[in-house]
């Protein structure tokens, strides 16, 4: 089995490298827009989540089912496969069966493979079916605590996999962690940056585009959802006190209108120029950062979530420090339990290898 992925982490894979050109997405519900690998993944999860829980009260055999993001069964097992339209509820057995589910994994169709070895499984799907390049999720239930395997490239590939947890309870620095590593992978240079979303208008000038936050909650959004599939990922949720960026939630297995707040994020842009080369001022950079130590105040305790953050990304002319960013909220922030983080965003390659070179 692949070693033990720590909650929160992108693990083997990185979300650019298999979702690049699926920035903007369709469908519907709290995932619509997400890559369809994404909701993939987190859609499964889910199912298996609903499909433990509601087997505790009848156990079932121990097995493994393979789950294929191929809403089309090949035509030479067309006519065993089984059609089952409800599948989100949780009331279907999973193992020993080989599925065939779009993204929202809703309901599906399988093919039973009965208790194949590993070895015998991963052969059919990748040369009896030919379906190995396929993003595929491996659901274990033989071992003592159930284990999910995702492999994003499919089964063939057999060292591009992580070890998913089913836990949805997150804590806001696994979160924070996780949007490290997100800024790492995604944002830190232009050259890091999807071809179908930059966040910079004119990066020798210092121009972010005018919507940089909405982009850097797209990137967000996107990677902690992969990084976690138990959760739901909100954003832009809307209530008395304003609109919220982001929110990381865990829903209850069987009752799923019963919702866990873990984390709240407020998203701020701090910039030297606007869009269109207009000069932003250290006033209003301070008022701007104030009022996101508010907003992540006040949108948490409405909305009853355990804990918030203002992340700030930092896309002005040089490279400020926490503590000297920071400064003037530090007691406003504390007083609120608002934790704040601050990631700068270098506008080249160049100025980001200077930086390395300088830190070294």
């Amino acid at each position: 089995m692949p070693d033990q992925i720590a909650p929160g982490s992108l693990g083997t894979w990185s979300m650019i490298e298999y979702t690049e050109a699926a920035l903007v997405g369709v469908g519907i519900g709290t995932d619509a827009g997400l890559p369809a690998e994404v909701r993939f993944l987190a859609n499964t999860v889910k199912l298996i989540r609903r499909r433990i829980a509601e087997a505790a009260a009848q156990p079932e055999k121990k097995g493994v089912a393979v789950f294929l993001l191929a809403p089309n069964v090949p035509d030479e097992i067309e006519e065993d496969a089984v059609r089952v339209p409800r599948l989100e509820n949780g009331l279907t057995s999973l193992v020993e069966k080989l599925w065939f589910v779009n993204e929202i994994a809703a309901s599906g169709r399988s093919m039973n493979i009965g208790d194949k070895d590993d070895e015998a499984v991963f052969e059919l799907v990748c040369n009896e079916l030919s379906l190995g390049a396929v993003p595929a999720i491996f659901y274990d239930s033989r071992t003592a605590s159930p284990e999910v395997v995702y492999y994003p490239s499919g089964l063939s590939e057999l060292d591009t996999r992580s070890l998913i947890s089913l836990n949805s309870e997150v804590t806001l620095e696994q979160v924070l962690k996780t949007v490290e590593t997100i800024y790492e992978k995604m944002l830190v240079t232009p050259d890091a940056q999807s071809q179908e979303l930059k966040l910079w208008e004119n990066p020798g000038k210092f121009w972010p585009i005018k919507n940089a936050e909405r982009g850097i909650q797209a990137y967000l959004r996107m990677g902690l959802q992969g990084a976690f599939p138990a959760c739901i990922i909100r954003e832009e949720q809307s209530q008395t006190t304003g609109r919220i960026d982001l929110e990381v939630e865990g829903q209850d297995a069987i009752n799923r209108s019963s919702f866990t707040r873990y984390a709240l994020l407020e998203l701020k842009v701090l910039r030297s120029f606007g869009s269109t080369g207009d000069v932003v001022t250290q006033d209003y950079t301070m008022n701007w950062i104030e009022s996101g130590v508010k907003q992540a105040s006040s949108y948490r305790d409405e909305r009853g979530a355990r804990e918030s953050a203002l992340c700030c990304f930092d896309m002005r002319t040089s490279k400020s420090s926490d503590e000297c960013c920071f400064e003037h909220v530090r007691d406003l922030a504390q007083d609120r339990s608002v934790v704040t983080r601050l990631w700068y965003l270098f506008a080249s390659s160049e100025l980001y290898r200077e930086y390395l070179n300088q830190t070294a």
